[in-house]
């Protein structure tokens, strides 16, 4: 898709880093001023294994903390249809807002966070946010955050992915806002067609 917009950055890990891994990932943000794609940003990687070493079982995400208005009383839901994660506040739904993974070729996670004390009963980041649950959120589906409504964050991504040596893998989201669900919802069917 080419794009009214774009702007691109390179980050570089290499093995002295506390990853131990040798990567370059290119990312390109695309946006549009068309009245179909007018309220989305496309985020695009190319993540290139520097490295000799095939990469197993990797996983790449994107932590949202949406904080809408009121941010104690935000809902946050998913439509697998879409790959589309979305967030709005629950006593004044005039702004939605998401995110949507566009590759359609790897397995897609999206983990609705609680961000309360005690969190959801399995991940809790009111006292942080450790490794093991930052693995365990781009690896696990949690579809719907707290009915009532509550402070949410969101994790999405794409795993396991296996990067071979010296090889690059492809991948791309979008986060997108509307002033309706069924507005955000054709916004993220544009996306997919595009």
């Amino acid at each position: 898709a080419v794009a009214d917009s774009s702007y691109l950055s390179v980050f570089k890990a290499d093995k002295t880093d506390s990853l131990n891994l040798a990567l370059q990932i290119t990312q390109q943000i695309l946006a549009w001023n068309d009245t179909v794609l007018n309220h989305t940003l496309w985020y695009r990687y190319h993540i290139q294994n520097k490295s000799s070493e095939e990469f197993n079982h990797f996983y790449a995400g994107w932590f949202t903390d949406w904080d809408l208005e009121n941010y104690n009383e935000n809902i946050l839901l998913v439509d697998t249809a879409l790959s589309l994660s979305y967030c709005y506040q629950r006593t004044n739904p005039s702004v939605y807002v998401g995110v949507q993974l566009l590759t359609q070729t790897s397995a897609k996670h999206f983990y609705a966070i609680d961000n309360v004390q005690g969190g959801d009963g399995t991940i809790d980041i009111s006292n942080g946010y450790s490794d093991e649950e930052k693995q365990y959120t781009m690896s696990h589906n949690r579809y719907e955050s707290l009915s009532e409504g509550c402070d949410v964050a969101q994790v999405v991504s794409y795993g396991p992915l296996t990067v071979d040596a010296y090889d690059t893998v492809s991948i791309t989201m979008a986060y997108l806002w509307a002033n309706s669900l069924q507005d955000l919802k054709i916004i993220a069917g544009n996306n997919k067609i595009r």
